[in-house]
């Protein structure tokens, strides 16, 4: 690669590295290669790990882009000290474009030439790197990685019992063996054919140094007997490198590579689900625990046969919760095989994590009628306690996880599953609530009767007393509730307050949103949400669903929802408020019940509409407003009453009225025709949309100019009343015009 614009250079060496030695001389030594800037060069004495300093030390002089740097030494080094350069070009942007402005040449040459140099420090890094040949011929075998920095294979026979032996020319630095997560693994050494003693061998953790072994001299490691599967991973076993640091605690990943090979047996545990391994799991995490360590489970599926404590300080990791659809577990799952909690928090003030794992129940097959089996939560947490989890699969669980008495720091994230009751129960998370990528799917089933089930009883998340709750990035599917609302029964009342959720969405659901009858007060946030009802399957909810007292919703950014079967939104809630900005509503009333799209109760505060609107796809006639509660921010038509005052009208009128509610104010405005001939004169009266706190201003008049009337404030029902032409009815009495507001209860 090249670049030669303006200013710039021809980057045309793949020179990185020079060395030489300086002795006491002092003299300036020219380099080889090129680079931009002075402090783009690493210099260091071959064999100590410490950096030289530019001004104490060395200092580098000259133009690099044209191969006329110099570096001069500043200090006397012994005569067998070699001095090593190497070139690490800043990985950074110079250049600041304007885009009215052309871009110089020179600024360009320079960020190709950078371009240029980074990438031809990378391309030496990737060749020291090791590689693993993949070939036909290492199936059935381990890889090895050895000291050369290639790889050597083991024979292991399927699913039996063998020794791992590896022979190997020994480096020029030390020669260390990792003996992975288990440091206790003995490991048997012949150097130069002679077996090595205890004396021979350092310890440092799971390092065990050779001692006294010399380069070029040939080691032979046999590793101890296991019980290994090969082709699949991920435990760590065992590795062994060499040209590393004096210090093996100092070890880099270009120092050490370790094994992955899937083992049956793990601390004694049965890792295929088929053994009742309660005991032996409980003491494995116990003894981690107590030695201040995190407990590392394997690949594979663990049968437990009643719950587990989480002491205090607890740290369980699995390899990982992903989900493996053809035998519908997780990568590492755990198998409860029991109807009670499964992992059990229960410490009043302690702290555990639970990270990479899958949880697994029994449930009956999918089926008409199918139900699943009621049993406890996969994982609760009881105690005013930090919870923090992470990659965790609820696979087939009927609960998920809960969080039930107190206060704590509970964090969640990257949350899948298909749990049938609840996922997520907030009961009582009174601290730090956290939750973020959370994704409740069919992974399980996708069968329509258990969809049946879900859509009629199951809940996505249900938060009841909690506190400042942030939630990021939720989503759920075949669910009778998305995100549920409600009251902490337990130990005195509480709802959710000051909850913020950023980014939710609700695929074929019944609601989307609800508040529960027992909500009272409750207030929170939504930015950014999303319900689509359920194409086949009928429900009764609505869409967002607002019960309780004396609440406040407020859902920001864009509202969409569709499908809903009964109203897209439906306020009931005494003395509740619902905000809603940028709605957009796209078919309601498909359970064809006569459902409105907007349903508003009179004993609610009102719903306000900001932003854009839309409201479309009603069936069966609905209409898009109803209910006699107040809905703020939208035109809402309705027909003012026009009757003859002394006479009769030969024909029905026609009206064009609407009203809208903004703040504490009410605005009417349109035109009414009576029709013509009759005798008398015209009487118009407009009913109240909402009842009159205030004076009302307007006019009302006609096209005919004859005579204009009066508005004449009416009892609490009507709003005003108007006659014309004093008793005469001559023909065609014109267009009546109003446009008038006036101030409204609450």
């Amino acid at each position: 690669m090249s670049a030669a614009l303006g200013d710039g250079m021809a980057v045309s060496t793949g020179i990185v590295t020079h060395s030489y030695f300086p002795g006491a001389a002092m003299s300036g030594q020219g380099i080889p290669f090129q680079f931009l800037d002075a402090e783009d060069i690493l210099v260091s004495v071959i064999g100590d790990e410490d950096l030289l300093i530019a001004g104490t030390d060395f200092v580098i002089t000259g133009d690099g882009r044209t191969k006329a740097g110099v570096i001069r030494t500043l200090r006397a080094f012994e005569d067998d000290e070699e001095i090593l350069l190497l070139r690490s070009t800043a990985m950074k942007q110079e250049a600041v474009t304007d885009p009215f402005k052309p871009l110089p040449a020179e600024v360009m040459g320079r960020e190709l030439d950078r371009r240029a140099l980074i990438e031809q420090e990378l391309g030496e890094q990737l060749g020291r790197a090791l590689t693993l040949p993949l070939t036909d011929d290492v199936t059935g075998k381990i890889p090895v990685p050895l000291p050369d920095r290639t790889w050597g294979f083991v024979d292991v026979p399927e699913g039996g019992v063998a020794e791992t032996k590896i022979t190997f020319t020994a480096g020029p630095g030390q020669t260390v063996f990792y003996l992975g997560t288990e440091s206790e693994l003995p490991v048997k050494v012949k150097r130069n054919g002679a077996e090595q003693i205890d004396a021979a061998f350092g310890v440092a953790g799971p390092f065990l140094t050779l001692v006294n072994c010399n380069e070029g001299d040939i080691v032979e490691a046999t590793f101890a007997e296991r019980t290994i599967l090969p082709g699949v991973s991920p435990s760590k076993v065992m590795g062994v490198a060499s040209h590393i640091p004096s210090d093996p605690a100092t070890m880099t990943l270009l120092d050490m590579v370790s094994l992955t090979a899937h083992i049956e047996q793990w601390r004694g545990i049965d890792l295929t689900g088929v053994e009742d391994c309660t005991a032996q799991f409980q003491k494995a995490l116990d003894e981690a625990t107590a030695a201040g360590r995190t407990l590392l489970i394997p690949a594979g599926k663990i049968r437990l046969t009643a719950p587990i404590d989480l002491p205090d300080g607890s740290v369980l990791c699995g390899m990982s919760g992903a989900y493996q659809a053809g035998s519908k577990t997780a990568i590492t799952t755990l198998y409860f095989d029991h109807e009670g909690d499964g992992l059990i928090s229960a410490d009043p003030s302690g702290s555990q994590s639970v990270i990479g794992i899958g949880f697994l129940r029994n449930q009956p097959e999918p089926g008409p009628g199918w139900a699943p089996n009621d049993h406890g939560f996969d994982i609760m947490v009881t105690g005013d306690t930090d919870f923090f989890g992470d990659d965790l699969l609820f696979i087939n669980s009927s609960r998920g996880i809960s969080f039930s008495n107190g206060g704590g720091r509970h964090i969640l994230t990257n949350i899948r599953g298909q749990p049938f009751i609840v996922g997520i129960d907030l009961e009582y998370s009174a601290d730090v609530t956290r939750l973020s990528m959370i994704h409740f799917w069919d992974f399980w089933s996708n069968s329509v009767h258990v969809y049946n089930w879900m859509l009629a009883n199951a809940t996505a998340i249900w938060s009841k007393r909690n506190d400042n709750a942030d939630m990021f990035s939720l989503f759920s599917i075949f669910y009778r509730h998305g995100f549920r609302i409600g009251n902490w029964a337990g130990g005195g009342a509480g709802t959710t307050k000051r909850l913020r959720v950023f980014g939710f969405g609700a695929d074929a659901c019944g609601s989307a949103v609800t508040v529960d009858d027992d909500a009272n007060g409750c207030t929170a946030e939504f930015h950014g949400l999303y319900g689509h009802g359920n194409d086949s399957i009928v429900t009764d909810g609505s869409l967002i669903d607002v019960n309780g007292t004396n609440g406040d919703l407020r859902i920001y950014g864009k509202t969409d929802l569709s499908n809903a079967h009964h109203n897209a939104v439906r306020l009931v809630g005494t003395g509740q408020s619902v905000t809603i900005n940028d709605l957009s509503v796209n078919g309601f009333n498909l359970a064809n019940g006569g459902h409105a799209a907007l349903w508003v109760d009179p004993a609610a505060y009102g719903l306000t509409l900001r932003g854009e609107k839309s409201i479309a796809g009603g069936l069966y006639g609905a209409a898009r407003f109803a209910g006699g509660g107040k809905v703020r921010g939208i035109w809402i038509a309705y027909m003012p009453t026009i009757s003859a005052g002394g006479g009769s009208l030969s024909t029905p009128s026609a009206s064009n009225v609407q009203y809208l509610i903004e703040d504490n104010l009410c605005r009417i405005k349109g035109e009414a025709t009576p029709g013509p001939g009759g005798s008398g004169d015209v009487r118009t009266t407009l009913p109240q949309p909402c009842s009159a706190t205030g004076n009302r201003i307007g006019i009302i008049k006609t096209t005919t100019g004859a005579k204009s009337g009066t508005i004449q404030p009416l009892a609490s029902s009507s709003l005003a009343v108007m006659n014309l032409y004093d008793g005469s009815y001559p023909g065609d009495a014109g267009t009546i015009y109003f446009d008038l507001e006036y101030e409204i209860n609450g």
